[in-house]
């Protein structure tokens, strides 16, 4: 009888944990979107999830269940990456023929801008508070937010260290 998935998944994830060095949340992460794809299977076929499961056709299934949810497209993009690196385990143990998920068109990669930037004048009026005030270190914040397009966690992580080096271009 073939090996059940649950069990190669419980390998895979032992595997991303012990040789490829992942954390333990990310190996949780990976359990469980493996997991959900484990029980979808069982629900369509009635009895345990093998690796014959592992089709083209299973797996487009789940991921337009996932889509009729209202799922994200980074969620979706996110859990057939993550079958997709189960496969590919798979392959290079000689237990799947080839990765069914590289024959499946991905969802989009949809970089959305924010949405809550603040405006020119509310910026500008930031750093004339701030000078008012004679604070030169959030004058230097919110100069380096408004002009250089940062964002704000990699403007609060700068320190003195950061600071240019001879040869790097200045803009004034």
């Amino acid at each position: 009888m073939a090996q059940p998935l649950a069990e190669l998944v419980e390998q895979f994830c032992l595997y991303q944990f012990k040789q490829r060095g992942r954390t333990k949340g990310g190996v949780e992460a990976t359990r469980w979107v493996l997991s959900r794809f484990v029980k979808f299977v069982r629900a369509q076929t009635g009895r345990q999830a093998r690796v014959m499961d592992l089709t083209v056709d299973m797996i487009q299934c789940w991921m337009d269940g996932m889509a009729a949810d209202n799922l994200s497209l980074s969620s979706l993009r996110t859990r057939q990456a993550t079958l997709s690196s189960l496969c590919t385990w798979l392959v290079k143990r000689d237990i799947l023929v080839s990765n069914p998920v590289a024959k499946m068109d991905r969802p989009p990669h949809r970089s959305e801008p924010p949405t809550q930037v603040p405006s020119s004048a509310l910026m500008d009026a930031l750093i004339a508070v701030a000078r008012q005030r004679q604070r030169p270190r959030d004058v230097a914040i919110f100069l380096v937010l408004r002009y250089s397009g940062m964002r704000r966690q990699s403007v609060a992580t700068l320190r003195i260290r950061h600071r240019m080096r001879r040869g790097d271009c200045v803009v004034s």
